[in-house]
């Protein structure tokens, strides 16, 4: 269902830079959205927004401001961010396994981007996650943390998602969501167990949730980069398109 804000933006487009039909415009707000991967729906809403104006004085909204990042220990703007959360989310549980995933604002799907101790067969089976089968998908859904202490005997996971967590010597596992100022899930780190049985201390608990939270403040802030950066690309093409000859 294509969300009413969008057609809202493609007719600002097509009126403000004369692209002819509003057709034109979803195809430039569709690639800007592809290119930064960033959901059309979020560069709509600023399009429709008092601040869009066509020509060389437009502008889209300031570059939000870097997120401090205490527990992670490196600045906001390091490409290895999600390393280091990671890093850091071992070190709070004494596990020597873990992974990290982003969720892709287009997909919708939870991508790996940082793995800890755990064989390149486990980085191919769940290198993009869906909305089941997975505990880290149902902690998502549920936007708090999931513990399985036995993966053999949980139900949570599919038979296939299951063979591939006890072939990797994941037995046990427990996934914590980063949930946003707005409810949504940005990311996820889950540490694994070697033997079924591991557990969350309540101290490990909390500072995993602050250690969650931090990333989540970091998330927000990287998908406020991509969008600005895919206005300024839109900006751009859109005027370069309205410039051309029509034939």
């Amino acid at each position: 269902m294509v969300d009413p804000v969008v057609p809202l933006a493609e007719g600002v487009l097509t009126q403000l830079y004369g692209l002819g039909s509003p057709r034109r415009a979803r195809q430039l707000l569709r690639a800007a959205a592809d290119r930064h991967e960033v959901a059309v729906r979020m560069l709509a809403q600023p399009i429709v927004d008092t601040w869009w104006r066509p020509g060389p004085d437009a502008t889209v909204p300031p570059l939000p401001r870097a997120p401090d990042l205490p527990l992670t220990g490196a600045l906001a703007t390091d490409p290895g961010i999600p390393g280091r959360i990671l890093v850091r989310g071992l070190e709070l549980c004494g596990s020597g396994c873990g992974d990290v995933q982003l969720v892709n604002a287009t997909t919708g799907q939870l991508v790996l981007v940082a793995l800890e101790g755990l064989p390149a067969e486990f980085a191919t089976y769940f290198a993009e996650v869906d909305t089941d089968g997975t505990a880290c998908a149902h902690a998502r859904h549920l936007a708090r943390r999931v513990c399985v202490a036995d993966v053999a005997a949980s139900a949570l996971f599919t038979p296939a998602s299951r063979q591939a967590m006890l072939e990797a010597g994941s037995r046990a596992v427990h996934s914590t969501p980063w949930i946003g100022p707005d409810g949504h899930c940005m990311g996820m780190i889950s540490l694994h167990g070697s033997r079924p049985g591991a557990h969350v201390t309540p101290a490990e608990g909390h500072a995993l949730d602050a250690l969650a939270a931090e990333a989540a403040a970091w998330a927000v802030w990287r998908r406020a980069i991509h969008v600005h950066d895919a206005l300024e690309d839109l900006r751009a093409s859109a005027a370069t398109s309205a410039q051309r000859p029509r034939r």
